[in-house]
């Protein structure tokens, strides 16, 4: 008995999100340049994003003792202001990286998405045309990103799909 087709959607949909996603992924990271911002500048002209206000130098006072310390003050404290300094970028600071890095996440994420309702859609024994599509969409999509795992995925779905129908016949 065939079941609605709502399942295999869902392999489709998130299938055909992937494709685009690491393409999209790809090519950026094939444009960046380190340090440029090129990616960032592109979606703030965008208006998607918002490039924050510079402040304005300030003044860090540190109160030290006063032995061996040179440039202190007599009541022991050091100013020091409009000092660059340079820190490691956070986790989830916005920058071009972790923006090609997210990207990559999606696009993976929706494409083992598509891959696994579109085995279970097979398991349940929907109609294959959207489930089939959303499989070779996942398999696309991780193709690109990384060619022998997509590869590596096109057999495990293939002989999973074998494995299934070969159950069902009497």
């Amino acid at each position: 008995m065939l079941r609605s087709k709502r399942i295999a959607w869902v392999s489709l949909l998130s299938g055909a999100l992937a494709v685009p996603l690491a393409s999209l992924a790809v090519y950026l990271r094939s444009v960046r340049i380190p340090g440029s911002f090129k990616i960032l500048s592109w979606l703030d002209s965008l208006g998607l994003v918002k490039q924050p206000a510079r402040e304005a130098p300030h003044a860090i006072v540190i109160e030290l003792p006063l032995r061996g310390i040179s440039g202190a003050a007599s009541d022991g404290t050091v100013s020091m202001g409009g000092v660059s300094e340079m820190s490691d970028a956070g986790y989830f600071a916005i920058n071009d990286e972790n923006a090609i890095l997210l990207l990559f996440a999606s696009s993976i994420a929706l494409a083992l998405a598509a891959m696994l309702v579109a085995i279970w859609a097979e398991y349940r024994k929907e109609p294959t045309l959207y489930l089939s599509v959303g499989y070779i969409c996942g398999v696309l999509a991780i193709a690109q990103v990384w060619f022998p795992g997509g590869f590596v995925c096109g057999l495990v779905g293939m002989a999973a799909v074998l494995v299934l129908r070969h159950q069902r016949e009497p």
